[in-house]
């Protein structure tokens, strides 16, 4: 096994990609911290079949945590870690967000796939993803499947607070909700989090916690930004991600802006000598 010195923990939307791809610069700032022997680790909430194809362009073998940490693999599939919700209360999740006309997408192990049929949020940005890209599938049948986090959707989010509190008052011992926006709300299985599959990865290659690195840009990124060596949030990060992190990037555009925390990240820790 290849020896790092540490681990960089990558935040994948709106901190290394935006919606016309990874920029040049993001994807040299990826390639000196693999030069500097730095285990590249995306850390998302996305699936593991959202981001793959842009993944192995970056790097061909290492590991990801996916699905906030419910799902910690390698890129050519291999599995570290899965930690899927409870059947009882995936079941529960998703009759619930039906009986409420809250749209759905199901993270799975082979997939993403949607229990919406109708437009009842169209207005919504996050709606579009729907689409024709996802499966359909039934509540009952996306239910028996191991369902990683279901990502909820509303245009009313007193629909979501709804059903999280009923989810929480039923099964509060053994999922654990997340809530990134008013109009969105996830579950995961209790203790599931970025940093609980960050964790399995510093396990796996034998690195320790104090040589880690977190870029992020949200609030899901605050426990990842408090539990790693060193944390760096984007310039354009929400302002509860840049409380918690130890630093923020310099202004730049935000489409290059990783590359900017990189650079900033590595002169902080010592890795890369400060320029006369």
């Amino acid at each position: 096994m290849k020896t790092y010195i540490g681990l960089a923990a990558v935040d994948w939307d709106h901190t290394l990609k935006f919606d016309d791809g990874i920029s040049q610069e993001n994807r040299q700032a990826v390639a000196e911290l693999i030069g500097h022997r730095l285990l590249f680790t995306p850390a998302t909430g996305r699936n593991f079949h959202h981001m793959i194809r842009d993944y192995r362009q970056l790097d061909k073998g290492g590991p990801l945590v996916t699905s906030d940490g419910a799902l910690v693999s390698i890129a050519d599939g291999g599995i570290l870690s899965e930690r899927p919700l409870p059947q009882d209360a995936a079941a529960a999740i998703l009759e619930g967000a039906h009986k409420r006309r809250i749209s759905c997408l199901c993270f799975h192990r082979h997939g993403i796939f949607t229990t919406t049929v109708g437009d009842w949020n169209a207005d919504l940005e996050r709606h579009k993803e729907i689409g024709g890209r996802f499966e359909f599938g039934s509540p009952s049948r996306m239910s028996k499947r191991r369902l990683y986090k279901p990502l909820l959707f509303s245009l009313d989010p007193a629909k979501l607070d709804d059903l999280q509190s009923h989810i929480l008052s039923l099964f509060g011992n053994d999922v654990d909700a997340i809530r990134n926006s008013a109009n969105t709300l996830e579950f995961v299985a209790e203790g599931v989090s970025k940093v609980s599959g960050l964790e399995v990865v510093c396990d796996y290659f034998g690195i320790d916690r104090s040589k880690t690195f977190a870029f992020g840009n949200g609030i899901n990124d605050i426990r990842m930004f408090r539990w790693a060596g060193l944390s760096v949030c984007v310039h354009h990060g929400h302002p509860d991600a840049r409380s918690a992190a130890k630093l923020v990037a310099p202004e730049t555009s935000p489409t290059v802006n990783f590359a900017a925390a990189v650079e900033l990240a590595l002169v902080e820790s010592g890795i890369v000598a400060t320029t006369p």
